[in-house]
């Protein structure tokens, strides 16, 4: 795992212009990301920086799942906006420190997140354990119980 990320990347990443970054896949990953998009309650767009480049990475968040969108569940899609709304709140366009392992069936990287790199923050546990997703191991998915 890449470790080898300064403070001057991770102030390099806070400024960044995102015209220039490069979309790609790059597994076993660790250290500094902008989150650069919150798409769900499970779903982030970091930009790590590789090497000399800049990468998009889209990561579905590892052990959770989120409520959807488009569910025909009202109480479901609630729960989805106030997931989205807190992890937006949380992380939008700041600098938090990620473990990539490997991609989804999806091409999507399966990250564990923390507010930074201590580690003693863990955003999917925290996530979790304010009811905003459940836990999820790649078993079939059902219905909300709400």
């Amino acid at each position: 795992m890449n470790t080898n990320i300064t403070m001057n990347d991770k102030n390099e990443l806070l400024n960044l212009d995102v015209s220039i970054v490069k979309k790609n896949i790059y597994n076993n990953y660790c250290g500094f990301c902008r989150v650069y998009k919150v798409i769900d309650v499970d779903t982030i767009t970091v930009i790590i920086k590789h090497n000399s480049e800049f990468l998009f990475i889209k990561c579905r968040l590892s052990d959770i799942d989120g409520p959807e969108k488009k569910s025909k569940i009202e109480k479901e899609i609630e729960l989805y906006n106030l997931g989205k709304e807190y992890l937006t709140k949380l992380i939008l366009d700041k600098v938090i420190f990620i473990e990539m392992k490997c991609p989804d069936k999806y091409n999507r990287m399966l990250s564990t997140i923390y507010l930074d790199e201590s580690k003693n923050f863990n955003i999917n546990r925290n996530l979790l354990d304010l009811g905003l997703v459940r836990e999820y191991h790649g078993e079939a998915k059902c219905d909300w119980d709400l």
